[in-house]
């Protein structure tokens, strides 16, 4: 008796246009609908019962069946450095600001406050404050080692000193 292929699962990722409660439909695939699997099926993480429509979502899909489906955070419209008008737009904007702009107004969509962040977007947001603090890290260290002397050479800069500045930033960012 001939063995039948069964559908690889894959992953995949896109924002949610319509729920039911069989399964989504992704902006992405307009005609199709994934219908969840069942139970015996399902792996983690499996956050169907919070997707709404317009949230991103991660999934591993099996034909048409949903095995795992996870919410993300909106892939970010700017890129990681931003122009020096808009740096300087930014602090001309906060200058003139005395008072917080958004005392008053809920920040957090309804039904969503304690909503735990997608890993992926705290990892990102600690590579991002790693990286400032290794870059103060050799700003301050080669500020420090100031200028040479006539008739002098400049020494190497000592990799442990630099290290330990890098150290006192990072602990200094990861304060809460």
């Amino acid at each position: 008796m001939p063995k039948t292929a069964k559908p690889s699962t894959l992953p995949m990722t896109g924002r949610v246009k319509a729920k039911s409660a069989y399964g989504i439909q992704l902006e992405e695939m307009p005609d199709i609908w994934l219908n969840w699997s069942l139970p015996e099926y399902r792996k983690e993480p499996w956050h169907a019962d919070d997707v709404e429509k317009g949230d991103y979502v991660d999934l591993m899909v099996s034909g048409k069946y949903i095995k795992s489906i996870e919410i993300i955070e909106p892939p970010a419209d700017e890129g990681m450095v931003g122009t020096a008008k808009m740096r300087d737009d930014i602090h001309a904007l906060a200058d003139e600001m005395d008072e917080d702009a958004f005392e008053g107004y809920e920040t957090a969509p309804e039904g969503r406050e304690n909503r735990m962040r997608s890993p992926i977007a705290v990892n990102r947001e600690q590579s991002i404050q790693n990286q400032v603090a290794l870059k103060c890290a050799v700003e301050l260290a080669i500020g420090m080692r100031g200028t040479v002397t006539e008739g002098q050479t400049a020494g190497p800069l000592n990799g442990a000193f630099v290290v330990s500045i890098y150290k006192q930033f990072r602990d200094a960012l990861n304060e809460q």
